[in-house]
């Protein structure tokens, strides 16, 4: 993905030379396990994406001139922050399938509950 923002914008003139990809989340890690978390980690800071741990978005909206203007909130003191943006992969928040939910297959966090040893 990043290479291909990157490069393809630059090349057709859509972003800046100084453009960086950022990646936002209202999570504390971007994995909830630790050596993905570090690999992804120290693949961001080599690429020089910046990680914003603790935001939510909680609004999109049109700025002067038709900018777009991304709206974040500090999950931890509440502080209202907005960021103009040029384009933006959005992931909202999920939840799991009830039918899952209701056979009592989900861990508390609504993966699947199994061994991690076999799987």
């Amino acid at each position: 993905m990043y290479e291909h923002y990157m490069r393809q914008d630059k090349l057709l003139g859509r972003g800046a030379a100084n453009a960086r990809i950022q990646y936002w989340t209202p999570n504390k890690e971007i994995f909830e396990f630790p050596y993905a978390n570090e690999v992804a980690l120290e693949e961001c800071h080599k690429r020089g994406i910046d990680v914003m741990f603790g935001w939510e978005m909680i609004e999109v909206k049109y700025g002067p001139a038709k900018c777009k203007i991304a709206v974040f909130r500090n999950v931890d003191t509440g502080e209202v922050m907005e960021k103009d943006f040029m384009s933006a992969c959005i992931t909202p928040p999920s939840k799991s399938h009830k039918f899952l939910d209701d056979a009592g297959l989900l861990d508390g966090k609504g993966g699947i509950d199994v061994n991690k040893y076999t799987l």
